[in-house]
């Protein structure tokens, strides 16, 4: 155990991890719920998304292009900046300045394009096989107790309106988070001579083919993780409740990590059907709130909890299969545009449902993430 964590390379991408999960928790979790407060009603909140998605898919050949050219530190640090230019501008922006608005979508979607593929093919490349599912457990109870600090300290600020000083910590959060990995991880020798058509070209080669479908319904899931707490603010009418109720479900979800996070590393290495079991639980925990609001605080508290259980699994077989190909953030950045394109249009398709059924769109978020769960793991089960 001493010899784990004296290892340099693990010890930065924790620290870059923690402090980017900071950052981003303070915003991303309430970003929904602020857009409805702003004014701006469902259906183009689902646009909004869908929007952001579609530029991420589109920007994310960037990472690869931007490494080869400027470096990987400096792609890095660029991601950084770009979302802390998005957070200025939608935390000071409004509904009656739609342009100013929306124009933080561009800065979001640049963090998330340049990043995930970045920082997930690192981690293919830096962590032993022997490692990973160890990795993957120490790494979700760190980003736990950094979102449940993060949430607690943004909580705070935005119900007192103070939303400079969260453009200010989330600011400091992601500077940290950069220093973190700039000067604590070694150097090492990457790929990065693709051009843009190489990454489009990889993406329908015969070898990522088979991927398509796992990586196409993981977006259903994220697209539910993203809407729950929008789905609560909607359900109870009150900002406070709703940071309450997400706040406790993290306080126990980093309880649980710490006490059986040897559990999930389990999940992530034997059972693929046990993590999916256990996740696809979720939605139908969110249907059953037509009958009691019980439910609501339920499925908040229990999706945090099932969430890591299935990611720890579904990212293990991910950074595994990356590690066997020539380039592994060339494997990455595929996996992210498929994502994000299938995210771009499940949400047009949203936004559409949304007019005719109002908020009632819910009901066919959580019904079609049961149904992704089961056929994600039908697919990749092997």
């Amino acid at each position: 155990m001493g010899a784990y964590f004296n290892n340099r390379n693990y010890v930065a991408i924790y620290l870059h991890n923690f402090f980017d999960a900071f950052g981003k928790s303070m915003l991303e979790v309430f970003s929904v719920v602020i857009l409805y407060q702003l004014g701006v009603p469902v259906p183009f909140i689902a646009l909004f998304l869908a929007f952001k998605f579609g530029c991420m898919g589109i920007l994310s050949p960037l990472s690869v292009v931007l490494t080869s050219r400027i470096g990987l530190n400096t792609t890095i640090t660029l991601s950084s900046v770009s979302y802390i230019v998005g957070v200025y501008l939608l935390v000071m922006g409004s509904y009656e300045n739609a342009l100013l608005l929306f124009s933080s979508v561009f800065f979001f979607a640049l963090k998330g394009a340049l990043y995930h593929p970045l920082i997930n093919g690192v981690i293919s490349m830096y962590i032993n096989d022997e490692h990973r599912g160890r990795f993957n457990s120490f790494n979700s109870i760190f980003k736990t107790f950094a979102a449940l600090l993060s949430i607690g300290i943004s909580t705070i600020l935005l119900i007192h309106e103070l939303h400079i000083y969260v453009v200010l910590v989330i600011a400091t959060a992601l500077i940290l988070s950069v220093i973190s990995y700039v000067f604590l991880l070694e150097d090492r020798e990457l790929r990065s001579t693709y051009s843009i058509y190489d990454v489009y070209h990889f993406l329908f080669s015969q070898g990522f083919r088979e991927n398509l479908a796992p990586f196409s319904l993981q977006a259903l899931l994220i697209i539910e993780r993203i809407l729950i707490p929008l789905f609560i603010f909607i359900y109870f009418e009150n900002f406070e409740t709703t940071a309450y109720i997400v706040m406790t479900a993290v306080g126990l979800e980093a309880i649980v990590l710490y006490l059986f996070g040897k559990y999930i590393d389990r999940f992530s290495k034997q059972s693929f059907y046990n993590a999916s079991l256990i996740r696809s639980l979720n939605p139908i925990i969110f249907l059953l709130s037509h009958f009691s609001g019980v439910f609501v605080y339920v499925g908040q508290i229990y999706v945090r909890i099932a969430e890591n259980v299935f990611n720890a699994s579904f990212e293990t077989k991910l950074q595994t299969k990356a590690r066997k190909i020539d380039d592994p953030i060339l494997f990455v950045v595929g996996k992210e545009m498929t994502l994000c394109f299938t995210e771009s249009g499940v949400l047009l398709i949203l936004a559409l449902l949304a007019y005719a059924v109002q908020e009632h769109v819910f009901s066919f978020v959580f019904a079609g993430s049961f149904l992704a769960i089961w056929v994600l793991y039908m697919s990749w089960r092997d």
